[in-house]
């Protein structure tokens, strides 16, 4: 009986180890392609991603590629590091906060390099700079009003703000606005009067979208017939490279229509370059799992885990039938069968003294009245309490006088 059940447990463990297998090689399977996260990752394998830039500038000896997994305000600015946001979408560049856009802002400013590529199939302006174009690609959207500022009480002195310049969009700030291409994509666009002689003479363009430089300083790199849709600046001691499409840095433009001309002119010469996440809405949010795991936590869980699984194998009763004639569970666990459980639950109730009294009156109730004579029934009370006798000596005795008496 016990053979066949034991092959029937070992066979459920092989298929619940053998389906969690195939779970986890699901998973990998998923996680190595990198279609779960956004477009334009530099954690996505598959063409839409920018994991291939990514891992050939990580192989670079001259570089150190960093990816971005925390807020744009923990970014320290500093020169020397390029900063790329691939795949940006306008509308969440224009609902920036202020610190953000002041962290961007600080980056160039410091002598970093900038470069913002904007995802497919966006029909929304970048920034708002509240001009006509605008206001026409865009429903009006107004900042939050700012309460009034309390004056401060008497003999108390309110702090200073700190000084931002970023008080406005991005695109005021910078003096762009994004616009509709006019002619249809793709559409090869061709390189600026401006531009690096080293850049391409042309690229295949896939974004129906162009800039509008609104302020001077800006230099246009590439056209799509009279619109511009790449454009560079110097801000501060650092530069802003602005293009409304992002495939030239999709994997599959590397395997396809690989630009490395151009690549290697937008990302320069700083020794650190950085890839965000953040804006694509990949972030760093530890749980437990991974707080555990840094700080070493992993043989605590173990031991955790094994507990339970013990607990819940002490737990789960036994489906084996009894072995014909062999002790219960219950006999096997107390070392007692049904009786001696009775017996023992006597004795903590009733003292042995009076256990032939009892016996006598729970007699006596099955009995009709005058059933026995005054002589026999005083006899059978002084034996019930004969303080020389043992219970079991009591109870004989009385027997033998119920026994006497129905003879005679």
């Amino acid at each position: 009986m016990a053979a066949p059940d034991r092959r029937g447990v070992v066979l459920l463990v092989v298929l619940l180890g053998l389906f969690a297998a195939l779970v986890a090689h699901l998973f990998v399977l998923r996680f190595s392609h990198g279609d779960v996260y956004p477009l334009y990752s530099s954690l996505r394998a598959d063409p839409l991603g920018t994991k291939a830039l990514a891992d050939s500038l990580a192989a670079l000896r001259e570089a150190t590629l960093v990816r971005n997994f925390d807020p744009l305000t923990r970014l320290e600015p500093q020169a020397g590091q390029t900063l790329v946001l691939a795949g940006t979408d306008p509308q969440a560049m224009l609902d920036l906060p202020e610190a953000e856009a002041q962290a961007l802002d600080n980056l160039a400013a410091a002598g970093g390099r900038l470069v913002i590529a904007l995802g497919p199939g966006q029909e929304h302006s970048l920034f708002d700079d509240d001009s006509d174009t605008a206001a026409v690609l865009l429903p009006p959207r107004r900042r939050p009003a700012k309460p009034p500022a309390q004056p401060p009480a008497k003999g108390k002195t309110s702090p200073a703000p700190p000084e931002l310049a970023v008080k406005e969009s991005l695109g005021a700030h910078w003096g762009v606005t994004v616009m509709p291409l006019a002619s249809p994509v793709p559409t090869p666009v061709t390189r600026a009067a401006g531009a690096p002689a080293d850049l391409p003479e042309k690229l295949a363009w896939h974004n129906a979208l162009a800039l509008k430089l609104n302020k001077p300083g800006w230099r246009p790199l590439y056209l799509c017939r009279d619109q511009v849709v790449m454009a560079e600046r110097s801000w501060g001691r650092g530069t802003l490279v602005l293009a409304t499409d992002s495939y030239l840095l999709s994997n599959e433009a590397l395997r396809q229509d690989r630009q490395t001309r151009l690549l290697a002119w937008l990302i320069g010469a700083n020794p650190r370059i950085v890839f965000d996440e953040t804006h694509l809405g990949v972030g760093y949010d530890p749980g437990v799992a991974s707080l555990a795991w840094r700080y070493g936590l992993q043989g605590a869980a173990a031991g955790l885990l094994l507990l339970a699984a013990l607990y819940l194998w002490r737990s789960v009763p036994s489906f084996l039938p009894p072995l014909p004639g062999g002790p219960t569970r219950e006999e096997v666990e107390l070392g007692h069968d049904q009786t001696a459980g009775f017996v023992n639950l006597l004795q903590r109730q009733l003292p042995a003294e009076e256990l032939a009294a009892q016996c006598l009156a729970i007699w006596k109730q099955g009995q009709p009245e005058q059933s026995l004579s005054r002589d026999v029934q005083d006899e059978l009370r002084i034996l019930s309490h004969e303080p020389t006798m043992t219970p079991v000596e009591r109870y004989r005795a009385m027997v033998g006088v119920l026994r006497r008496r129905r003879k005679s």
